[in-house]
């Protein structure tokens, strides 16, 4: 359960690019493997325990499922105290903690933006041949880590639940925990609602003056397990308090807020989503 909460905050850090589906536990674990009303899953643990070292290089057994953000997983225990989650249905690698790749001790300097990019895409190609297909959504430096998401878009500029997500040591090039997601897509993806008209929806639901941080179409499952083609947008302002600031305090403050619109209705649908 340590490992699930370590995924959960990763998942977390995600959260402003892409939203984590609400934890659903429907599993039932009979006799070592995991059991699904109707039928069981196409990954046994022993096969998972192979995936696991063929895709991440992890040796170890598997041995219980846990509750993950998009559905449960299969948790292998690494002999090199790794942990690797594996989808039961599909055999896709939906999680490692633990370094993917161990720093470089020959490092001579830091590595450059380009070069912590190549670095990671290699490392996540090897697990998930899928990213070829996906586009760099996220790029950033947080102290001394580089951060990077890959995501699928597809025709109509939609970002669809299939991506991956790494952290790489500017100073050492090792290479933080894995996160990634391969849904398929169950609706349509084309918006009846326009761009113009999402942002005159979402304008009204925030304070006059407050500014558009991003708007982006995007799949989502909502809290009843439902994909939903929404526009995903944020929204900042300025805060004033006359109190504090009479008392000689700054008494200002950004406030934000995240909404999510219904790109077929233009129904506010947020409530759905927390």
């Amino acid at each position: 359960m340590k490992a699930v909460k370590a995924l959960v905050g990763r998942v977390g850090s995600i959260r402003a690019w892409t939203i984590a589906v609400p934890i659903v536990v429907t599993a039932l674990v009979v006799g070592g493997a995991l059991a699904v009303a109707g039928e069981g899953p196409a990954i046994d643990y022993d096969e998972a325990a192979r995936i696991a070292m063929e895709k991440v290089g992890v040796a170890g057994r598997a041995t219980s499922t846990v509750p993950g953000p998009k559905g449960d997983m299969i948790e292998v225990s690494g002999e090199d105290g790794r942990i690797v989650w594996v989808d039961p249905d599909t055999g896709h690698v939906r999680g490692v903690i633990g370094e993917l790749r161990a720093a470089d001790r020959d490092l001579r300097s830091e590595l450059t933006t380009s070069a912590a990019q190549a670095l990671a895409f290699a490392a996540v190609r090897s697990i998930n041949p899928a990213v070829t297909g996906m586009e760099l959504v996220r790029c950033e430096r947080i102290n001394s880590s580089f951060n990077f998401m890959w995501q699928r878009v597809d025709k109509n500029g939609v970002m669809l639940p299939q991506w991956a997500a790494i952290g790489v040591e500017a100073d050492t090039g090792a290479m933080g925990s894995y996160t990634s997601e391969s849904e398929p897509v169950e609706i349509d993806t084309k918006p009846i609602l326009s761009r113009r008209r999402a942002q005159e929806v979402a304008k009204g639901l925030v304070p006059d003056g407050a500014l558009e941080a991003w708007m982006r179409l995007q799949v989502m499952r909502d809290r009843n397990r439902r994909q939903t083609l929404v526009w995903y947008a944020a929204y900042s302002w300025t805060e004033t308090d006359p109190t504090a600031q009479a008392r000689g305090h700054n008494g200002t403050w950004t406030a934000s807020r995240t909404m999510f619109i219904d790109a077929k209705t233009g129904e506010d649908v947020t409530a759905r989503f927390y």
